[in-house]
């Protein structure tokens, strides 16, 4: 059994998880798949401030509030960039991370830096001319899901607009090394994140490959559900005795 927490990515909602959380759930893993502020059910609570920041800081302090010694971490897409930063700030409650398709940035890139230049300025187009300049529209359903109907029809109504300050602030990253880590890449539609899944060929991480679209926890989540499972299991045990945390972790 797992304390696992599912984090979803830009334009989603925590319900996204919804078929892969029941079944780690019937499996005996306690589940958390928390709605990120201004998107889904709480995209009224959106403004221009909200960013990266504020992002990781909800799901750290889900973590915290939650009591959870040693969490599996899954992020989806956008939610790489949380990953990174919250073992960063709290290694001693992280059990391993596992990476859906997801953002591997280096120290200093924000999340739009794994796009062309091509890609980034249509981004902040799009807000500026759909978006009030703040917040980026989502994108056609098929870039998401393919061809997958059903998929497609959740999409329809439940992706909401993602707060551009999420996807433009840089992440900071003062221990960069991350030592347990799964990369589950979605290879089957037009791959949004191949230079994260290169990264993390480069570093080593256990590495898996499936035919599915980016949003795969909609279009495959008993596929999704296996291979989060085989992370947990591949994971090494946290150490008995774990080191005590720096002056600098601690006060950031």
């Amino acid at each position: 059994m797992a304390d696992v927490m599912l984090v979803h990515g830009a334009f989603h909602a925590g319900s996204c998880w919804d078929l892969v959380g029941a079944a780690l759930r019937s499996h005996g893993h306690r589940v958390w798949a928390p709605t990120l502020t201004g998107l889904g059910e709480r995209a009224y609570l959106a403004t221009k401030t909200t960013d990266l920041s504020a992002h990781v800081r909800e799901v750290e302090e889900l973590i915290t509030f939650a009591d959870l010694p040693s969490v599996v971490l899954v992020g989806h897409g956008y939610a790489g960039m949380i990953l990174g930063v919250l073992h960063d700030r709290m290694p001693q409650r992280i059990r391993n991370l596992v990476y859906l398709d997801g953002f591997v940035p280096e120290n200093g890139e924000n999340a739009l830096d794994g796009f062309s230049p091509l890609m980034r300025a249509k981004t902040h187009r799009a807000a500026a001319e759909h978006g009030h300049g703040w917040l980026v529209p989502p994108p056609p359903r098929e870039v998401l899901v393919g061809p997958h109907a059903e998929a497609s029809t959740w999409l329809r109504s439940h992706l909401r607009p993602q707060p551009l300050g999420t996807l433009t602030q840089p992440v900071r990253l003062l221990f960069p090394e991350v030592l347990d880590c799964s990369y589950v890449a979605c290879t089957g539609w037009r791959s949004i994140a191949a230079l994260s899944l290169e990264r993390a060929r480069s570093r080593g991480w256990r590495i898996r490959e499936i035919p599915e679209p980016h949003s795969a926890m909609l279009t495959a989540p008993q596929t999704v559900t296996r291979e989060i499972e085989s992370a947990i299991e591949a994971a090494r045990p946290m150490p008995a005795v774990l080191p005590p945390l720096s002056a600098e972790r601690v006060h950031r």
